[in-house]
Formats: C-alpha cells, structure tokens, sequence
C-alpha cells in the first residue's frame, strides 16, 4: 500500500481501502536510491510534541530538581541506599569473617560512610553504635554537627529529627538505660521508615538478639551473598560481551550481518503522530491517576497495581493508524508485532543484550566521573542530600512489602518490555527509518537508533546521569530490531536487564 503523508484526515475523507501485510511496500536492499519522504502537517506537530515533551519531562527529572524545602520530606531518603549495602557487608563480615571488621579493616570500611548527604552519615553513626559502641558513635554525632555548623549549613526538618532521635536513643545506651521507652513507638516508626534498614539495626542491638535482630542477620547475608554473586555473573557476562561485540563488529565489516527491517515502509509520518499521542497520553494518564489516587489515599498497593494497567492501557494509541486508514495487519508488520522466529529471535536478542554489556559498562564508568566531578565541587547540596541517579522503585523494594515487590516485577519485567519496546523500537523507530532511509541504511539506521535512544533515556526518572547507560542500552534495542526485524529480540532484551536489575536490587535491598 502507497501512503500519501499529506493525505486529509479520516474525518475529511472517506478512509482508503486498508491493506494486507503482503501489500506493505518495501525498499531496495540497498536503500540508497530512495526519493525524500514529504512532510505532512500531521508530521511536523507530532515532532514538535515528541521534542517538546520528552523535553519537558527531561526538565522536570533534572534541571529542576526541587529544593531541600520543596522535598517530601515524609518519604524514605533514598540517600541511604549506598550506606546500606556498606551496612549490610559490614555486618556479614563480622558474622562469617570477623577479621575483616577490626582495627584498620572496620574504619576502612565505614570511612566510605563519611562523606555526602546528612543521611548516610547518620547511617555511619549507627554503624559505628554496632561495631564500636555508643560512646564513639555520639563522638562521631558530635563530629558531624560541628561539621555541620562549619559549613554554615542548615538541616532540614527531617535531618533535625533524625539527630534528634539519634542522640536520644545513644546517650540512653551509652547509661545502659535503653528500653522500648526510649523512644516513642511514632519515633521508633520513623527512624525505621526514614533509615530503613539501619533503623532496625539501631532498634535491635544484638546483645538482645530475637527473631528481628536474626532477620536484619538474613538480609544482610542475603544482600551481600547477591552482590558476591551478581559480580562473578558480571563478569562472565561481560568478558562474553567483548567476545560477541567483536563477533558483531567482524560480521557487520565482511557485510555478512543480514537486516530483516524494510528500510521504509512509506507510513513512517503516521507512526510519528501515533507515538506523539502514546507519548503524551501515558505521562499525562500516570499524572492525572497518581493525583486521584493521592487524593483517595486508597494505599500503595493500588498505586502500584495502576502503573502496570496504564502501561497496557496505552497501547490504546495503536488504534490511531487504523483510524488513519492502515490495516491491523499492516500495522503489526510495520511495527514488529511478528512472530515467524521467535527461538531465534530470543537467542539473537540474549546474544545482542551481552554484546552491549561493555558498552554499557563503559557508559556507567563516564557517569560515575561525572557524578563525583559533579557533587565533589558543591558541599552544601552534598549535604542537603538528593537522591541523584537511583531509580524511585529502590525505596518501594526496600519496604520488604512482597505484594509492592510483586508488582514492581509485573511493571519493570512485563509491561516495560512489552509496551515501550512496541512504542520506541516499533513505532518511533520505524517512523524514523522512514525519514531518513533516504541517507543510506547505515546513517539512518545510526540517526533512527540514536535519536529514538535519547528520547527512550531523557523521559526516565534516573535524570541527567541515567542518559549514557540509558542511551546506549536503549541503542542495542533498536540494532536488535533492525537486525531481527520483529520486537522479539528487543522485548527480551529488555526484559532480561530489567529483570537481572531488579532482582538484584531485591536481593540487596529487600
């Protein structure tokens, strides 16, 4: 079927004759004799909105980070993640190998607790109560509060109670006169809810020992079990990453790198307004629930449960090029929803994930520098605390709620994959192969995967330091549709980091 991109809408003419997925047209192999693709109106909008919005939520995720007195300072500082996983290392350590928490070993190690926002230096302190006593954890309070004073820097509400709180339940150990009076059943909820795991620990010494204190005992064998573990994989995984990349690259140099995507189909300006309306459809839909629902107070679970469903919901948006005349048929070919492979197409995908491994690798190492480059040149925001590059589900895992965390894997490892592969790699990719396949299938292959990457990387919550992982992961999907042809390939791709991230994450965390 030809497509006229400046063709009157359904509304202002009776809609064409629809087509079967045999009569798509399709492109040279070469793809380098191609006449330009006219612009429609249609087009133009649906690119002013996709620039513009994807804009607007990259703005809303960095450039405008709110201020320490803008925060919602109720919620769990996710600026204790890190000293978490110090916590919980520490305390393996002292129960499977103790000389690596004595002497110079132990300050190594919660040394790496002193620095950035006030939270996770109280986490230091508490650490400090466990393996060295109350008396030098309240040297180290008093430590921070002068450091504190120097700096001129004035603690938000829910550091001031966290001192607080912190002072009161040490001096009451330091006297051996700590019991469940110390602190008031609303302070002992709080100090759990905003330190999370440390909170526990402070609550549950182990000179009282319980089921609670041997649960902490769990988590933390637990979490570092995994992180010992998630290693070892790593690398294999990315020693197999070096050999397949070279595999790629060998193959795609001797032209032996066969590409089963059209390199246009002649409907691309359609699938720009298809993805413009999906775009911000989703975005405004999880905004508009999130505010209802806010305002019902029916609970966490129901909010979690309605991310998954507005995932699926929006799929609604693929009705638009059927309303714009195309056959379902036609729409399911152009976009990938095929199935002629899907063994293959699931081992190319498992293949193509690993080969991304050291790309991705090297990304995650240029935002670790930028990030310390970042935060090493300002003190007060170090401080104030943020919660940077982590993802907000971190805080809902670290809830140890199983229903929450059930969820989170029916979001993240279903629906993710599943929705958003369709809509970037599918729709938004191929209306941008259709663009540009005038260039020649290599740079607009290049131009297709990478613009259609940056979208994908500034409209997640990770902010600006999330981009390079992001964008290159998000690249590797895009080279696996192009290569593969159908979504297979990158909806397994996509679940398979998912998936490997958040386990990880509840291994740790949970």
């Amino acid at each position: 079927m030809s497509f006229d991109p400046n063709s009157p809408y359904p509304w202002q003419q009776a809609a064409p004759a629809k087509a079967t997925a045999q009569e798509t047209t399709t492109s040279p192999p070469s793809g380098w004799s191609l006449p330009p693709l006219p612009f429609s109106g249609g087009e133009f909008l649906a690119w002013l909105v996709i620039i513009g919005f994807a804009g607007l939520l990259f703005f809303m995720n960095v450039m405008a980070d709110p201020k320490k007195e803008e925060r919602d300072l109720s919620q769990p500082a996710t600026e204790v993640s890190n000293a978490e996983l110090i916590g919980k290392i520490a305390l393996f350590l002292d129960k499977n190998a103790p000389q690596y928490t004595q002497g110079e070993e132990l300050d190594k190690l919660l040394d790496q607790l002193d620095s950035g926002p006030l939270e996770q230096r109280y986490c230091q302190v508490l650490a400090i109560n466990e393996f060295l006593g109350p008396e030098k954890a309240l040297e180290q309070l008093d430590n921070i509060d002068e450091f504190v004073a120097k700096k001129n820097y004035q603690p938000n509400e829910r550091q001031t109670r966290l001192n607080e709180l912190l002072r009161r339940l040490l001096e009451a150990r330091e006297d051996d006169a700590f019991d469940s009076q110390t602190l008031t059943s609303d302070d002992q909820e709080y100090l759990k809810r905003q330190l999370r795991w440390f909170g526990k620990l402070a609550l549950n010494p182990k000179e009282q020992g319980g089921p609670e204190r041997d649960s902490l005992q769990a988590t933390a064998n637990r979490g570092t079990i995994a992180l010992m573990g998630a290693v070892g994989v790593g690398t294999l995984l990315l020693l197999s990453g070096f050999v397949g990349l070279l595999t790629f690259v060998v193959l795609f140099g001797t032209r032996r790198l066969a590409s089963w995507m059209p390199d246009r189909v002649g409907t691309g300006p359609i699938y720009a307004e298809t993805f413009a309306i999906w775009l911000v459809g989703f975005f405004m839909a999880q905004m508009v629930l999130g505010a209802v629902l806010g305002k019902l107070n029916l609970g966490l679970h129901v909010q979690m449960l309605a991310l998954p469903t507005v995932f699926f919901v929006s799929l609604i948006a693929l009705a638009w090029p059927v309303f714009r005349g195309l056959s379902w048929a036609q729409v399911r070919q152009d976009i990938g929803w095929t199935f002629d492979r899907p063994i293959s197409d699931v081992f190319c995908g498992f293949a193509a994930y690993v080969s991304c491994l050291p790309l991705m690798g090297l990304a995650l190492l240029s935002t670790l520098i930028a990030a310390g480059l970042f935060f090493a040149g300002s003190e007060g925001n170090e401080l104030a605390g943020s919660p940077g590059p982590i993802h907000p589900i971190i805080g809902y895992i670290s809830s140890g709620d199983w229903f929450v965390i059930g969820l989170i894997f029916l979001s993240t490892c279903v629906a993710a994959p599943i929705v958003e592969e369709t809509m970037f790699r599918g729709v938004l990719f191929r209306s941008l192969r259709d663009r540009s396949a005038g260039l020649g299938r290599i740079v607009s292959v290049a131009f297709s995967a990478l613009l259609n990457s940056l979208v994908f990387a500034a409209i997640h919550p990770q902010g600006a330091f999330g981009v390079p992982v992001l964008t290159t992961l998000a690249v590797g999907f895009s080279l696996a549709r192009q290569w593969r042809g159908s979504l297979v390939a990158p909806i397994f791709m996509h679940f398979l980091n998912n998936f490997l991230v958040t386990t990880f994450a509840v291994l740790l965390m949970a």
